[in-house]
This record gives C-alpha cells, sequence and structure tokens, in this order.
C-alpha cells in the first residue's frame, strides 16, 4: 500500500494522518544508516500517473488507494544501492470534506494522527499546499510539474515562487530542480513559455533555480514506455545533478535520519505554524546551544588572557568546542559553515565585542570550526577529536582552572571537581569518561586537561528517572535529633541525589554527604562539638539574665566565643579543604547545598554548594549561589560550616573575602523545603519532580507553654503585662515562631506550597517533646539522643521503589490511539542483589504495574545477574498518551512512583 498522507476533516476541522508509509519504506532498506535516498515529487494528474508506471516498472503503482494527498513509492529496483529513489505522488483531488479515519490496509502499529491547530476555516487547498511546503519540499531533490494537467492554475505560480524563495533564503533545505511537463497537444505555447512568461521568472532567475522543461506534447501516438522516455532520462540526469548538489551541501540524508527529519516535518506542519520547517533546529532538539554559552567563553577568554594563552590557542580551543558541540554522535553531517552562523556566530560575536578586532577574529573561529568539524568523522568519536587537541600543548592550558567554566567543553557550569583540581560538567562526564559497573556511573581515570591520572566515579540521575531530595532543619543542639533519625536511615543514607541544610542541618549535611561521616561517625564528632562551643553558663535571676544576655548580644554581636568556633571548625574539617571539591565519598554525584544569609543584602538567603551547574540568570530565583570567579577565592569547608551556624544572638557573623559577610540561614529558610524543590527542578528540568523528599526536623514543643513566668514573676504587675503581653512578646513570637526561623512553622507553610501530585511523597520525619531545648542547651544532649526515632515503613518502601528506572529498548509501536511500549526496568543501585533481596523482605508480594493498572510481573532477585548482580525486567505495555509512570504495588499499598517521562513526547 503506497498511500502515506491523508487530509480529512470533522466538525472538529482538519486532521493530517501518517499512514507510516514512509517508515515502512526505510525498515525495507537494506542499510538504513548508510543508504541517502533520492525523493522525487510528481505533481499532475492522468498523464502523471502513467508516467509514474513507466518510471517505476516494478512498483505496483496503480494499488494506491482512492483518497489522500500523497502516495509514496520506494523504486523496488534499487533498495540495496547507496541512492535508493523515492517518488512521491501528490494528488490534488477536489475540495471534500471526509471523516477522519484510517485505512484497514496500512499497518496499525505505523499510523499516527494529527489535529491540525489554527486552520479549521481554512479551504482544502490551503491546507494542503500547507501539508507540501512544510513537509515535503524542504527535502526533495526533483520536482515534477505536469503542467497542463494542473485544475487549478496558480498552483504552478505559487510552486515557482516558493521554489525561488527556498533556493534564495533557507541555506538548511533542499534546492529542488524544477522540471515542468507538457503534454496536451492543444497547447500551442513556445516550450519555456510555462517558465519565462512567469510573473516571478525574475525572481527564478536571481534565485539561480535550475529549471527545464520536458515537452512530451507530440508524442502523444506513442506507446507508454516510448513517450515518457524522454522524462525518463531527463529525470536520471536531474537527479544525479541533484544529489551531487546536495552533497556538496551536506543536505543529503541517510534513510534513518530522513524518516525522523520529515516525521518532524509532519507534527511542524500540524500546528498550523506560518513559519517554514527549520530542519537543523529540528535536528538539533534535544541538544540545544547552553543557555551559558557566552558566560562561559567570555569566562575562558578572561582566564585565558590572564595566564597569557596565545591567540592561535586560544581560538583552537574554542573552535574545537563548539565542533564537539555541534556534531555529537550520529548526528547528521551539516555545511560546517551553516552551523556556525545559524549556532554559534552571533555568541562569538557578543563575546569578543570588546576586542578591536572582534569580526576578524570570529571569521578564524569559523574557519578553525569548519576544519575541525570536517576531521571529525575521521574519529570513533567526536570527544576523541577534543581530546587530542586538549594532548597538543598541555603545558599550556593545564595550569588554568575555573570552577565556573568545564574547560572540557568551554559552554557549561560545572558540576563535579576532580582530584586534581579541574571542573567538569554533566555532560563531559558522560562524553570523556568510561562505564562504570553499574547504570549512569562513569568512571574517570585521567583528566584530559592534565593528564593526571586517578580513579574517580560518579553516578548520574538517569534521564527517566527522578531525584531524591533529603532537607534538613536547623536547630542548634537539638541536631541530635535529625542525627538520630539519620542514624536510622543509616542504609538508605547514600540513595538522596540532593540534600540541603539550615543551620546544624547544614554542618551535619557536611559531616555526612561531604566529609563522607557514617550517622555514628557524624554522632561521635557532633556532641563533643556542641559541648563545646556552647559551655554551661551560670544562669541568673529571671530578669537580671534577660537584660543581661541582651546588653551582651548588643554589645559583642553574641552570646559565645566566635574565635572558638572558628578554630573547632578548622581543627574539625581541615583549614585547606574546600567545599567544592573531589568527594570523598566512593561516588560523585551527590549535590550538597548549605544555606546562609548575606548581611549586606539585608539578610537574604544564598546557598553554598558542591556544584556550580545549571545556569543561572539573573532573577532566575530568589536566592544567589556563591560562586567565586577565581579558584583561590573558594571558601574553605570550615568556613561555610561557620557561616551556617552563625546563629543570631548566639555568633559573630562570618566575613569572606570577595563573597561577603554571612550569618546563619535559619533566619531565613529554618526548613527550606522550598528551595531544595526550587534547586532540584534546576539541576534534573527532564524530571519535572523528585520522587520522594524527607524532611527532618530538630523536635518540636508537644502543647504551648506558658511564657516569660520566670522573668515576669521578679517585676511589678505592670511591667510584668508589658513583658508577657506587650511589644517586647509580641515582637519576640513574630520572630522566633516565624516561618522562616521556625522549622515548623517553615514545615507547615512549605507543606502547603507543594504540588499536589508531589504530597504523598513527601515525608517529615520529627519528634514532639515534652520542654523546646533551647538551641545552645548542650545539657539537654544525652536527653535528645536516648530518644527512640523511628521510620514509618512507607518511606522505606518509597526508598526502595525509587531504585528503578524504565527505558526504551526500541521505538514506540503506535495502533490508532494507543502506544505500545518495549523496554528494561532497570536499577540504579550499586548492589541490586540487595535491593531486590530487601524488597522481597520488606514488601512481600511487590509487583511492577503502570499507573494504568497493568501487571508488568513480580520484584524478583532472579531477574538480575547472580554473579555481577546487573539487573534487567524487560516489560511490555500500553499507553495512550507518551507519559510512563510505574509503580510498585503490593496489597493495595501503592510504594512509589519509580519513573516518569515528564509529559509531551519524552517517550516518542
Amino acid at each position: 500500500m503506497a498511500s502515506w498522507l491523508h487530509l480529512t476533516s470533522d466538525s472538529g476541522g482538519w486532521c493530517l494522518e501518517d499512514s507510516g508509509r514512509l517508515r515502512q519504506a526505510v525498515q525495507s532498506m537494506k542499510h538504513p544508516t548508510a543508504q541517502y535516498p533520492l525523493i522525487v515529487y510528481l505533481l499532475g494528474g492522468p498523464c502523471k500517473r502513467q508516467a509514474l508506471r513507466v518510471l517505476l516498472p516494478y512498483n505496483n503503482t496503480a494499488r494506491q488507494g482512492s483518497w489522500g494527498i500523497s502516495n509514496l513509492h520506494l523504486r523496488n529496483s534499487n533498495i540495496e544501492t547507496a541512492y535508493p529513489e523515492i517518488f512521491i505522488d501528490g494528488i490534488l483531488e477536489a475540495n471534500t470534506r471526509r471523516p477522519c479515519r484510517t485505512s484497514k490496509r496500512n499497518d496499525p502499529t505505523l499510523v499516527r494522527q494529527y489535529r491540525i491547530h489554527r486552520m479549521q476555516y481554512q479551504s482544502y487547498a490551503h491546507v494542503r499546499d500547507h501539508i507540501f511546503h512544510q513537509c515535503i519540499l524542504p527535502f526533495i531533490q526533483v520536482l515534477c510539474i505536469f503542467a497542463d494537467e494542473l485544475q487549478e492554475p496558480e498552483v504552478l505560480e505559487k510552486s515557482l515562487s516558493d521554489l525561488a524563495s527556498t533556493a534564495c533564503r533557507n541555506e538548511a533545505a533542499a534546492q529542488p530542480h524544477l522540471l515542468v511537463v507538457l503534454t496536451d497537444p492543444n497547447n500551442t505555447s513556445q516550450k519555456d513559455e510555462v517558465v519565462t512568461k512567469s510573473p516571478t521568472f525574475d525572481k527564478i532567475r536571481r534565485s539561480q533555480l535550475r529549471w527545464a522543461v520536458v515537452d512530451l506534447r507530440d508524442r502523444v501516438e506513442l506507446s507508454a514506455v516510448a513517450r515518457f522516455e524522454p522524462l525518463r532520462l531527463k529525470m536520471r540526469q536531474e537527479l544525479e545533478t541533484a544529489r551531487i548538489v546536495s552533497e556538496d551541501r551536506r543536505l543529503l540524508f541517510c534513510a534513518t535520519h530522513l524518516e525522523a527529519l520529515m516525521q518532524k516535518a509532519v507534527k511542524h506542519a500540524a500546528q498550523g505554524s506560518r513559519q517554514k520547517f527549520d530542519i537543523i533546529a529540528a535536528a538539533r532538539a534535544n541538544n540545544p546551544v547552553p543557555q551559558g554559552i557566552e558566560y562561559h567563553l567570555t569566562n575562558f577568554l578572561r582566564l585565558a588572557t590572564q595566564h597569557g594563552l596565545p591567540r592561535t590557542d586560544i581560538v583552537t580551543l574554542v573552535a574545537s568546542a563548539l565542533a564537539v558541540d555541534a556534531y555529537p554522535p550520529n548526528m547528521h553531517a551539516f555545511d560546517p559553515r551553516t552551523i556556525f552562523r545559524r549556532l554559534y556566530a552571533r555568541h562569538c560575536h557578543a563575546v569578543w565585542r570588546a576586542n578591536s578586532q572582534a569580526m576578524e577574529e570570529c571569521e578564524t573561529v569559523e574557519s578553525f570550526f569548519a576544519s575541525f568539524a570536517s576531521r571529525i568523522t575521521r574519529f570513533h568519536r567526536p570527544v576523541d577529536l577534543r581530546r587530542r587537541i586538549l594532548g597538543y600543548n598541555l603545558g599550556t592550558w593545564a595550569p588554568l582552572k575555573t570552577n565556573l567554566t568545564c574547560l572540557y567543553c568551554l559552554l557549561r557550569g560545572t558540576c563535579e571537581v576532580l582530584p586534581c583540581g579541574h571542573a567538569i560538567c554533566d555532560v563531559c562526564i558522560r562524553r570523556f569518561a568510561a562505564p562504570g559497573a553499574g547504570e549512569y556511573l562513569f568512571r574517570l581515570e585521567t583528566c584530559d586537561l592534565c593528564q593526571s591520572t586517578f580513579t574517580y566515579t560518579v553516578r548520574q540521575v538517569p534521564p527517566t528517572q527522578r531525584p531524591n531530595i533529603l532537607v534538613l532543619d536547623g536547630g542548634g543542639v537539638r541536631g541530635i535529633v535529625t542525627l538520630g533519625y539519620l542514624r536510622e536511615l543509616a542504609s538508605l543514607r547514600n540513595w538522596f541525589q540532593l540534600v540541603v541544610g539550615t543551620s546544624v542541618g547544614g554542618l551535619i549535611a557536611i559531616y555526612e554527604y561531604i566529609e563522607n561521616y557514617s550517622p555514628e561517625q557524624a554522632l561521635e564528632a557532633f556532641v563533643p562539638f556542641a559541648r563545646l562551643i556552647f559551655p554551661r553558663k551560670q544562669r541568673l535571676p529571671g530578669p537580671i539574665d534577660f537584660f543581661g544576655n541582651l546588653a551582651r548580644n548588643l554589645l559583642s554581636d553574641g552570646s559565645y566565643n566566635s574565635e572558638t568556633l572558628d578554630s573547632i571548625l578548622a581543627e574539625a574539617f581541615g583549614d585547606q579543604r574546600r567545599l567544592y571539591e573531589a568527594s570523598r565519598h566512593s561516588q560523585g554525584g551527590c549535590r550538597v547545598a548549605i544555606t546562609a544569609s548575606q548581611v549586606e543584602k539585608n539578610g537574604e538567603l544564598c546557598l553554598f554548594t558542591n556544584y556550580r551547574g545549571p545556569e543561572r540568570p539573573e532573577g532566575l530565583t530568589s536566592y544567589d549561589v556563591m560562586a567565586p570567579a577565581n579558584v583561590d577565592d573558594e571558601p574553605f569547608l570550615w568556613q561555610v560550616a561557620r557561616c551556617a551556624v552563625a546563629a543570631l544572638g548566639y555568633f559573630q557573623t562570618k566575613r569572606l573575602a570577595g563573597l561577603g559577610t554571612f550569618q546563619d540561614g535559619g533566619i531565613c529558610a529554618n526548613c527550606p523545603v522550598r528551595v531544595a524543590l526550587r534547586e532540584s527542578s534546576l539541576l534534573w528540568p527532564h524530571s519535572k519532580r523528585p520522587n520522594v523528599v524527607v524532611s527532618i526536623g530538630t523536635g518540636y514543643l508537644d502543647r504551648k507553654e506558658e511564657e516569660n513566668v520566670s522573668i515576669a514573676h521578679h517585676l511589678p504587675r505592670v511591667v510584668s503585662d508589658i513583658l508577657s503581653q506587650g511589644y517586647i512578646k509580641r515582637a519576640k513570637d513574630a520572630f522566633l515562631n516565624s516561618a522562616a526561623v521556625d522549622g515548623t512553622h517553615g514545615w507547615k507553610e512549605a507543606r502547603d506550597s507543594i504540588p499536589d501530585d508531589l504530597r504523598n511523597d513527601v515525608f517529615r520525619l520529627d519528634v514532639a517533646l515534652p520542654q523546646l531545648p533551647e538551641l545552645d542547651d548542650a545539657g539537654s544532649i544525652d536527653g535528645l539522643a536516648s530518644l527512640s526515632y523511628e521510620i514509618p515503613k512507607s518511606l522505606i518502601h518509597s526508598l526502595l521503589s525509587t531504585s528503578f528506572f524504565f527505558e526504551l529498548d526500541t521505538k514506540p509501536l503506535f495502533s490508532r490511539q494507543s502506544i505500545r511500549c518495549e523496554g528494561s526496568i532497570l536499577c540504579s543501585r550499586d548492589s541490586s542483589r540487595q535491593v531486590l533481596t530487601r524488597i522481597e523482605s520488606e514488601i512481600p508480594g511487590a509487583v511492577f504495574m503502570t499507573d494504568l493498572g497493568e501487571n508488568l510481573g513480580m520484584v524478583q532477585v532472579h531477574d538480575g545477574c547472580e554473579k555481577c548482580g546487573y539487573y534487567r525486567k524487560r516489560v511490555t505495555f500500553g499507553r495512550q498518551n507518551s507519559v510512563v509512570q510505574i509503580i510498585v504495588l503490593t496489597g493495595g499499598l501503592l510504594c512509589a512512583n519509580v519513573i516518569v517521562r515528564g509529559g509531551g513526547n519524552d517517550v516518542e
């Protein structure tokens, strides 16, 4: 069956149906990734159909359906050649309205239907022409028009005008060769007048459009084969010429790329957009130019200039980086200069605009870019070209270091610091690292920037998985509560991809997720630390103690010795260890953010992080991320901890050179759930939402106690009333009980803003206390440590369930209104066998199931490899849309969402 594109309508407007004929044709080719189809589009009537039978003698061109706007034929005689020929038969049928339907002859798994937007009131001819110009014209090599058979005279004029426009304006679209066929003996005009007397002829001449007229008017009495022999010979000649031109312009696509691009063109046409289909943009839809390209190139130029790099070396590094970004693996080899001008030229001009020779510099970068792009195909992987460039002059650029820009690609912010001190981004980890013994586990053994050797592994969140988030409240010595819960979560504590902590929560995050302390080690370190910085003080009678502390704080900016705190922290973490440097964990990849408050910015919230990416345009977040321009200005770990615990009224603020003055972030976000959710959305935008969020508090008061009694009963009634009910009392309550300062109030406020689809996957761990110890009450530590901390079974089940994610093994199969998916459920943990064994123990009878209730089988240990622990469970299920959600279910209890694809066409 040759029918391909069908245009129908109903009360809802126009509908475009793709029968899947193009995909079927591509699948029938022997080597679709190494075959480059040539496309001929024919438009006409009966003579066109006769010609088609002559041109394709081994195809059944007569059986092509009674409806549609285009039929598609793959020449059967050359499907194994390097340049198979595809003939598209354009149908000019009457303006009739038919209901949207699917031909029974078509393979239902290949059929796709699209409602055409914004064109419901347009005529059939208008919509048909729109489909042609968006879906077909950008890809054809020869356009053959039987001029005497056109029932609509304006079709020829419009085709000539569009062809001339395409030849003039679009560097990334095919420029078809035009064949005009004359067949009517009653047409007495001169042969070429059909083109030369066209109102658009001047436009055609300026565009240098290649055209020819094939005159068959005197061959009516001959047999069909003899009659159309001149057309066959001319078409063969034009196809060969068009092939050479397309290859020279780098616009001859392999069959696999052609099918994918034309499918995107069909979708684009269905959107009703007036913008021409952009082939380059479609080819890079999942690989856009990085947002921060200008910032990072500017930062690299500044760094290179500071170190005195020669101009040629700078241009070489920039051009090779752009070439690798432009041509990822399996990318079509578009013309390098076209790609550079379309994607990178304006960014380069912006970066070099301060240079008096900016234009010359950009032209040099373009020339180098074109040279490198032409050499990429010689390498097994595009990144190998970049690796060779980096290895040429190690002594020149090995000393360059920056934590803002990845020097591997020069285009993105960094996320990991390697043991040698060079920082790298997520994308370059995937490009340059070797695969580790686990899903999305990458192993780096050499730095390509300086050739240092080491072993460094990084685990990334799979594209079809969502992150887990851990949020730790502030609370002074009550951080014992947080440590108690983390001790109970010890076996699962490394299953979080983002950890955000405030005050003591930030300190604990440093202990466990930066310094890699076990929960027991963190507890052993924290208890003496708390007792050292909060020595017991003699409490004086009520009002004397109250006003004495107030006066002391006003005079010294803190109740405790800040210098002692500095020395204790420097001794604990080392005075040279920085927050943003190589992880001490067995694996990198966990993102840690510590909150603080910027004194110079009226107490605004900020973050100290062990990562830099993603890009943060001005105003993107309500808080800043402290990222110094120079590596030497990176804050030391003890300094970050000092800023985090500089609680108002207890310790003095901490000033960091080049960054500012900071204090405890608890005055802004004592429960930083909102910050964590925002950071997650920036770090993993594909995830839409996290899998599980765990927020750990530091204890809350079981019932409200009377306050200020110790002060009030020592004072006269009038003063007592003022202190217990007046301005001082109300101001104190407004500050200490605000959502910013009080973790419990902050949690309640954050909980109200959590989206409904995430609410069931957010867990709060906290303990009720009959009396809430003060932040500096070191005497309460033993009592808090002796409490029982229990983890809900539902949280354990959820974390276990989030060990899995789904990936497609083959392209989805489409059948009318459903999608059939074949893929595998994989495990993202190091020890999948231990995970499966625990699931069998914790969740007996657990099964994988889609959110639509389709059972995908039991969660069983034997689905994995007994020797290496690798886990893969192959599954097949149907969908009605491209959003996939798989859950782990047992006994009617929903444990967790395992994977999702965020929406739109993600699965497709």
